[in-house]
């Protein structure tokens, strides 16, 4: 899959904004060989339909080194669109199983 400009902005955006987040000194926060749950719940910009696997490629791809050494990591992905008053964020759960 080849990502666009705009994805590989979204990506870096994404990476900087958790890292402001974390005061965790020891990253990821889920090294290998954990297997792991994540649930995704988008709150898109507007009112335009989206693929939900659109939605968590780049998140998911934003998060490695960070939260998981990499998503490979990933044996379950929930993805849920809420189309509300409330915009432009995601909600990321993580959790080994």
């Amino acid at each position: 899959m080849v990502v666009s400009k705009e994805g590989k902005d979204y990506k870096r955006h994404m990476r900087k904004h958790l890292m402001l987040q974390l005061s965790h000194d020891e990253l990821p926060l889920y090294p290998e060989p954990m297997k792991l749950e994540c649930m995704i719940i988008a709150y898109p910009p507007d009112l335009r339909k989206r693929d939900s696997d659109n939605i968590s490629k780049v998140l998911l791809d934003s998060l490695n080194r960070i939260i998981w050494e990499d998503d490979v990591q990933l044996y379950r992905i929930i993805v849920e669109k809420v189309y509300s008053e409330e915009k432009g964020y995601c909600l990321v759960k993580v959790r080994e199983i």
